[in-house]
């Protein structure tokens, strides 16, 4: 699953992705109280879908891999071809 498409997913189950930085959380303000990563967090960041960061009072922070790397749906498939929306079929 590419970072776009996981970033819908996780729009859809609830959580805020920070369209500057990638950041996935459970709200928009992050600062108002500590907040505890999900199950679901902890997997996609055991399984590579998300990176593991930490801020600078140690609590761990989760963002998108290669979030806002490409220019444009065009860059993306040049590097990843056989993704399914880069494929275009004769008609």
């Amino acid at each position: 699953m590419n970072p776009h498409d996981l970033a819908n997913v996780l729009d859809k189950k609830g959580y805020w992705i920070d369209d500057d930085t990638g950041e996935v959380s459970m709200s928009i303000d992050t600062t108002l109280e500590e907040e505890k990563p999900t199950d679901l967090l902890v997997l996609l960041a055991a399984t590579g879908q998300l990176e593991l960061r930490y801020d600078s009072l140690n609590d761990p922070r989760f963002f998108l891999n290669n979030w806002k790397c490409y220019e444009s749906m065009e860059e993306y498939c040049k590097v990843h071809p056989h993704e399914p929306q880069c494929k275009t079929y004769d008609t």
